[in-house]
């Protein structure tokens, strides 16, 4: 997207001018895209969670139930989460890790979901600093 989109120090790849009309339809498209992303998710997590519990395969009773109230503070934590670690720079780890933790996730999974995150907000950094020409390598 900050590719497609460009910044102030750079111009964009496909000649998106800030605030016009293909600014606004990538923002949106982007949006919508995140909540079908999320809304897949979070169905695959439920149909598994159900797998899980009704032949008692790696079930647990302190997993999280994917249900109304547990999916709707994941996707709570997940926006405010995203907006701070976005807007401060930090990683996403220092952010959903204690989240996580505060729901009762195992810490095993919390510290891995915070890696996981981390890793994807790397490379995404790395792509955006080469192709602006700030990475030295």
């Amino acid at each position: 997207m900050n590719l497609s989109m460009g910044s102030s120090s750079m111009s964009s790849i496909i000649g998106t001018k800030l605030c016009g009309g293909y600014y606004w339809t990538i923002q949106v498209t982007f949006l919508l895209l995140c909540a079908l992303m999320t809304k897949l998710a979070l169905t695959i997590n439920q149909r598994e969670f159900r797998l899980r519990q009704r032949f008692n395969i790696n079930y647990i009773n302190k997993d999280l139930s994917y249900s109304g109230k547990s999916n709707k503070l994941l996707i709570g934590i997940s926006f405010i989460g995203g907006l701070i670690a976005g807007a401060l720079g930090l990683g996403g780890g220092s952010i959903y890790n204690p989240a996580l933790l505060s729901m009762g996730v195992d810490p095993r999974v919390a510290g891995a979901t915070g890696m996981y995150l981390v890793l994807w907000g790397a490379i995404n950094s790395t792509v955006i600093n080469a192709t602006a020409g700030n990475l030295d390598l």
